[in-house]
């Protein structure tokens, strides 16, 4: 799944606009050609990274997936839960109850 995203930087000095906007731009395209590591098993991956100063202000826009590990523990309890659930639908008696059936016709 694709997730836009987008930045907006304001610079602290009008005066100073567009070098500050220019730097911050920098710093985003650079930090943002990498995977964003969030903890070991969870990773952002950004693409499509574009950035555009407008006067006083710069917007940093980008789409990004995300890549999440699952533990190979919790694949091994999902198994094994799977497997039990199907252990027990097929130790299940089928068998009709024909008392019930029987009374129910009275």
């Amino acid at each position: 799944m694709q997730i836009n995203c987008e930045i907006y930087f304001y610079t602290s000095d009008a005066r100073q606009y567009r070098t500050e906007a220019l730097q911050i731009a920098d710093i985003l395209e650079t930090k943002l050609l990498e995977p964003l590591f969030i903890t070991d098993d969870f990773v952002i991956y950004p693409e499509n990274v574009r950035t555009e100063i407008n006067g006083s202000n710069m917007l940093c826009s980008f789409d990004f997936s995300i890549l999440e590990e699952i533990p190979q523990e919790d694949i091994s309890l999902a198994e094994e839960l799977e497997n039990s659930i199907i252990n027990c639908t097929d130790s299940m008696d089928y068998t009709e109850d024909t008392d019930s059936a029987d009374k129910e016709m009275i």
